[in-house]
Order: structure tokens, then sequence, then C-alpha cells
């Protein structure tokens, strides 16, 4: 995670250059500095995305073993089907997050 010195000093310098150019009309010299910085914060947008994307692919994942375990082990009451499906969201989960399946488990072989 990038410290919020690299961004700003990265913000700053960009807004500098925007605004030369707005002032001018012609791009001003830049420094190797400010395009580091500058692609520093990019590739870590990047990997923040690349990274959020994986947590989503790997919720969806859980839920849909969630969904097999119930699916092989018992037949769940309509309530449990709607609770998994649509699951009602509260203070403390949001929509994308699956509903948990605790009432029914597989017996142990």
């Amino acid at each position: 995670m990038l410290s919020q010195q690299v961004i700003e000093e990265a913000g700053r310098g960009l807004g500098r250059l925007l605004l030369d150019f707005d002032q001018t009309g012609q791009w001003p010299e830049y420094t190797s500095e400010l395009l580091d910085g500058l692609t520093t914060v990019v590739n870590e947008y990047d990997h923040i995305l690349a990274t959020v994307r994986l947590e989503v692919i790997s919720r969806a994942s859980d839920h849909l073993e969630r969904l097999k375990t119930v699916a092989t082990c018992t037949k769940p009451s309509l309530e449990e089907l709607s609770q998994i499906i649509a699951p009602a969201t509260s203070d403390h989960e949001t929509r994308d997050e699956p509903a948990s399946i605790t009432s029914r488990t597989c017996p142990e072989a």
C-alpha cells in the first residue's frame, strides 16, 4: 500500500503540470520523479483493481460451494433457499456477500 505522501506528491505534480498547460497552451517539461511517482500510483491502482476482482471471484466460488453442500446433503426449506439466492442485507453485510449456510450441514460419514 502506498503512503499518503506518495499519492499526494504525485497528485500535486500532475496538478501543476495540467495547470501550466492550461495557462500556456503548451506542455511544460516534466521531471522523471513526476513520471515515476505517477507510474507508481497507477500501478498500485491497477493492483488494487486486480485484487478486488479476485476477491469477488473467491466469494462467489465459496458461495457456490455452500450451495452445492446444501443441495447434496439436505433439501433446504423455501425460506433457506430465498436467503441463499437473495440474502437480506444488514448493517454487517453488504449486497455482494452471500448469506452463510449454518442451519443445515452434511452428517459426517
